[in-house]
Formats: C-alpha cells, structure tokens, sequence
C-alpha cells in the first residue's frame, strides 16, 4: 500500500531464484541427514516397543558354488 494518498497501488510478484532454491533444499537435506543419523546412532527414537521376533533358517542347497 502507497503511503502518499491518491498514489496507484503496485502489485509485484516474486519468483525465488536458483541460488535461494538450493539453499532451502541443502538446508532441507541437512536437517533430514541430521535426524536420520541421530535415529540410528543416538537412538532418538525407542523402537523397544515394536514386537518383532526373527527366527533363524537354515538352509541347505544341493548346488556348489564355483570359486
């Protein structure tokens, strides 16, 4: 809005350029690098709640395989 009355009001629009779209997008990729490691190192999250039982199969094959 004009701050001189009887100016004509000027609507502009705005388009982000490449550099600023980059930049949202590394900060973007940081922040989900940085939660994904804090989940599988600092365990951020508690997966002890998922009941999960994974059983061991042994397997016999009739086939060898060459060295």
């Amino acid at each position: 809005m004009p701050y001189i009355p009887g100016q004509a009001i000027a609507y502009t629009s705005y388009r982000p350029s490449l550099t600023e779209i980059l930049t949202g997008s590394a900060i973007i990729a940081y922040g989900l690098a940085a939660f994904s490691l804090g989940v599988k190192y600092l365990r951020v999250v508690d997966h002890s709640l998922i009941e999960q039982t994974h059983e061991a199969v042994a397997e016999q094959s009739g086939e060898t395989v060459p060295a």
